[in-house]
Order: structure tokens, then C-alpha cells, then sequence
């Protein structure tokens, strides 16, 4: 099984593809036994009033764009038992839905009526069974890995009993693989992009860099810095440089892992 994720590692480290890490993920999750992977990113898991918002990454493969779309149409986001008991534990989610059983490692909540149209839905597709692995990562920003199958419940919590440390390890590595990439898409997704020097000035400004300290980290003139950080205010509808990094980071668009 070592064997395994050390093959992952080779392959998904250095693809900046976001695309295409799924589809290594989902490779390894078939030699697990399972039948597909899916992978939730949120910057920000909750608006400034607490309420959920929704992730703006958000992928399942094989690709289910029905899925995908219901599950935002809906805003399943905001209901979801799955999501609900991951925001509480930083532990490994195993869950399994049956025509007359639910189950959700740790949740002890009763369902309620959209809860229950959400695991129909889910059943329906095949997403009959999974294991979620939640990483909560240093700045408040929130990531999910799951891998699931559609087939006998009872068989299924065996499997994930004994892949349990191995998805773990993958886990990890797929979010830390494509950590970088994922700015871009968070960004792409809020209208808001950013160039490579614009991010790089912002993210240094965030740790408390002067213009001058921004300017000699990057081989750059003060001017030029105080240029990337003008033009990054402007997209991003701030007033100053602090606004600028404040809103930034409110976004996710900076203070990702690198």
C-alpha cells in the first residue's frame, strides 16, 4: 500500500492542473477498491454572519456535472450531513446511505426532510458510500477529500477500515499538490485574477513587507512594487494597500500554503 502512495506522490506533484490531479486521484482510488473521488475547497467556509457559503471549488470524478450542478442549484452545500460533520472534526468521515439507513460516522443528528432528499439524490448517482477526509488548514481555509463507491454498504465500511490510513496519506498529498493551483481558480471564480507579481506583492505586503523589503526580495524597484500593488488594489475594488491585502485575504486569493 506504501508502494502505492509513493506512486501517487511521483505522479500528482508538479501538475498544475487541477483536472488532471483529479484524474490521478481517481486512478488510485480504483486500485482502493472504490469507485470515484471528490474534492471540495472553500477559502472562506462561512460569510462574516457565520452562515455557510458555497465552496467555489468543488469536483467529483468520473465527471458528474448533474451532480455537480444540483448540488448547487439546491445549495446542498448548506445542508449536506457529509459537509455539516466535517466543518465539526478533523478526523475521517465514514458514511454510508441505504433505502432505510443512514450513517454517518460521528453525526448524531436526526435527519431532516432536505437531508433526506440530499442522500436520495446521492444514492441515485451511485454516491451510496465514501470516506471524507477533512483538512483544515492553518488560515481558516477548509478542504475535503472523499472517495466513494456504489456498491454493498457492509463490504464498504470493511474496505474503508482498511484503506483508512492510506486515503489519509493521499489525502494530505493531493491538497498539497495542487494547493498553487488552486488560487487561480478561486480567483477566476470570484472575477477577481490576479498576475503572478500582483499576488507575489500582496502575499508579501500580508506578512508586514515594506515596499522597499517587497522590492529587494523580488529583484524589483520600489516603484514597480508600488505599481503591482496599485493594480491589485483596482481589481480588487480597495481603497489603499491595507484594504487591499485585507480583502485579498477575506477571499482566499492570498495566504494559500506554497
Amino acid at each position: 500500500m506504501l508502494d502505492l502512495v509513493e506512486k501517487f506522490e511521483d505522479q500528482v506533484y508538479g501538475v498544475d492542473d487541477l483536472d488532471l490531479a483529479m484524474g490521478i486521484l481517481t486512478t488510485t482510488g480504483y486500485q482502493l477498491g472504490f469507485d470515484g473521488a471528490a474534492y471540495i475547497y472553500a477559502p472562506k467556509p462561512r460569510d462574516q454572519h457565520g452562515s455557510l457559503r458555497m465552496p467555489p471549488i468543488h469536483k467529483i470524478h468520473p465527471n458528474m456535472s448533474n451532480w455537480d450542478h444540483r448540488y448547487e442549484h439546491k445549495e446542498y452545500f448548506r445542508f449536506d450531513p457529509i459537509y455539516q460533520r466535517c466543518l465539526e472534526t478533523t478526523l475521517p468521515v465514514v458514511w454510508s446511505f441505504s433505502s432505510d439507513h443512514h450513517y454517518i460516522r460521528g453525526y448524531t443528528r436526526r435527519f431532516t426532510a432536505i437531508q433526506n432528499q440530499f442522500v436520495s439524490d446521492a444514492v441515485k448517482m451511485g454516491l451510496r458510500n465514501g470516506i471524507t477526509i477533512p483538512l483544515h488548514l492553518p488560515r481558516g481555509e477548509i478542504a475535503f477529500v472523499c472517495f466513494y463507491s456504489g456498491g454493498d454498504n457492509n463490504t464498504f465500511l470493511e474496505q474503508a477500515k482498511a484503506a483508512g490510513n492510506i486515503v489519509l496519506l493521499l489525502a494530505h498529498h493531493f491538497h498539497e499538490a495542487v494547493a498553487r493551483s488552486l488560487r487561480d481558480r478561486v480567483a477566476q471564480t470570484m472575477g477577481v485574477v490576479l498576475s503572478p507579481r500582483e499576488y507575489e506583492c500582496l502575499t508579501f505586503a500580508a506578512h508586514g513587507k515594506t515596499n522597499e523589503d517587497i522590492a529587494d526580495l523580488l529583484g524589483l524597484k520600489e516603484r514597480t512594487v508600488r505599481f503591482h500593488l496599485n493594480n491589485a488594489a483596482e481589481k480588487l475594488g480597495a481603497t489603499n494597500r491595507a484594504h487591499a491585502v485585507s480583502k485579498a485575504a477575506f477571499m482566499g486569493l492570498i495566504g494559500l500554503a506554497d
